[in-house]
């Protein structure tokens, strides 16, 4: 009878014996910090932030993350160097830190926070000894609207911003020479030179300079985007352009080759089980929750405008139309209003110029009026302009595109995933009350690869 009593307490101490402390690690994206894990959001216990929420889950024993100064340009840095607030500690030694008080782990990154948790885990080169034992202890990844490809935004807006620069000092230069009356033989051709040439070379600058070398993390074509998903490509920088009635515009855009090899790969670990959180909404079309400000903002650049011959009895009500709207509404018919607004401003500006440069001696005139034919229509086709020039693509959110958050999903088999899941969030955008990281299914979601993750 004793020996029984203490057999059964024995089997009664086993549950304890085997149990393991977890601890999850949240990554912020851009431009975002730790506090976005802190925001109440419908979980299955009420309302709670996600920290407070995954605090509940049987056998966790901490949740942590650190404020990290985050840009698209060193993902790497952030994990590695001193790049966070906290203790002025880098994502990696946070990491650790995290290591030392429990058993095992689950990264959890938003937008490129996702990237910094692959990073850590796929990192190659000498400092991967310093964080060896970390990097053991992980058995879940957790990806929120993460790019997991690249974003094509990080790789082709610098490009689409430079041109439109371009495009304004076009209409800018040639407009105010015409509107001074200054133009003589010699600055009537040097203004048309100038307008040609200037915007050519800052478009070229950023794109060849900034974007083509590849030194953006987030840019599909990155060295780090290649290396975590095992191919080395090859870019071909394109043209493509949009027909716009008297005028053209063409924007840098890169089309990628690429080989399904990459000596730099090294997989996740097998024992990382992965959950990719993707949101599906357009994140342009719901970006009108503007209040105001953008189109206030865009109402004093068109006030600017307003010493211009010709231009300002459209550019003066125009402006003040814009900071009225601005002030009384919010929502579609802002955004509507002030995208119509712009380009019905650069479409009369356009109509005079093209009748001014086909006088005599003002034909230096014809490249600002193409300018402004291409800033009318572009603005008045910005959805279009945006999803398939900046973007590259229409479908899923135009920030980060549906195929490069669920990569690791799609391509599980390719880059070695044991456990792949999924969970696809129609209504979510990328941030905001609607973001993925606030989304009443996240919580729900993060538990199914709390459950697999906590016994591999």
């Amino acid at each position: 009878m004793r020996l029984r009593w203490i057999a059964l307490s024995a089997l009664a101490l086993l549950p304890g014996a085997f149990a393991q402390r977890m601890g999850f690690e949240l990554a912020h994206g851009i431009n975002s910090g730790y506090g976005m894990f802190q925001e109440a959001m419908t979980t299955p216990n009420g309302r709670q932030t996600l920290e407070q929420y995954l605090q509940t889950l049987d056998g966790v024993a901490r949740v942590q993350g650190v404020t990290c100064n985050t840009k698209a340009f060193d993902v790497n840095k952030q994990v590695y160097e001193n790049a966070c607030e906290s203790h002025t500690t880098s994502y990696a030694k946070s990491v650790n830190q995290l290591a030392r008080d429990v058993d095992k782990m689950i990264l959890v990154g938003h937008s490129q926070g996702g990237l910094r948790s692959r990073e850590f885990l796929q990192s190659v080169g000498d400092r991967n000894g310093d964080f060896s034992l970390a990097r053991s202890k992980v058995t879940g990844l957790v990806t929120m609207g993460s790019p997991l490809n690249g974003a094509a935004i990080a790789q082709n807006a610098p490009g689409f911003a430079a041109w439109n620069i371009g495009l304004l000092f076009t209409s800018s230069m040639a407009s105010t020479f015409w509107a001074s009356g200054q133009a003589s033989a010699w600055q009537g051709p040097a203004a048309a030179i100038a307008a040609a040439v200037v915007p050519i070379l800052i478009t070229n600058h950023v794109v060849n300079d900034v974007v083509g070398a590849g030194r953006g993390d987030m840019s599909p074509n990155s060295a780090m985007v290649g290396r975590h998903n095992n191919y080395q490509c090859r870019w071909v920088l394109t043209k493509q352009a949009s027909q716009m009635g008297m005028g053209s515009f063409s924007v840098g855009q890169w089309v990628q080759v690429c080989d399904m090899q990459n000596p730099a790969y090294r997989p996740l670990p097998a024992r990382v089980a992965v959950m990719n959180i993707v949101g599906q909404a357009n994140h342009l079309d719901n970006f009108v929750g503007l209040n105001g400000h953008p189109i206030k903002v865009t109402a004093d650049v068109v006030g600017l405008l307003n010493g211009i011959p010709i231009a300002n009895w459209v550019s003066t009500p125009l402006s003040n139309l814009l900071t009225a709207i601005a002030t009384a509404t919010n929502g579609e018919a802002v955004w509507v209003a002030a995208r119509m607004g712009t380009a019905t401003y650069f479409g009369v500006l356009a109509a005079a110029t093209w009748a001014i440069a086909w006088m005599p001696w003002n034909w230096w005139q014809i490249p600002a009026a193409i300018a402004q034919t291409a800033l009318a229509t572009e603005f008045a086709a910005l959805p279009w302009v945006w999803n398939t020039v900046v973007v590259g693509s229409s479908r899923g959110d135009s920030i980060v595109p549906e195929d490069s958050q669920n990569y690791m999903f799609r391509n599980a088999a390719r880059l070695g995933i044991g456990v792949a899941m999924i969970k696809n969030l129609p209504d979510a955008h990328h941030v905001g009350k609607k973001g993925e990281a606030v989304h009443p299914d996240t919580p729900d979601a993060i538990h199914q690869l709390y459950q697999a993750a906590r016994w591999r």
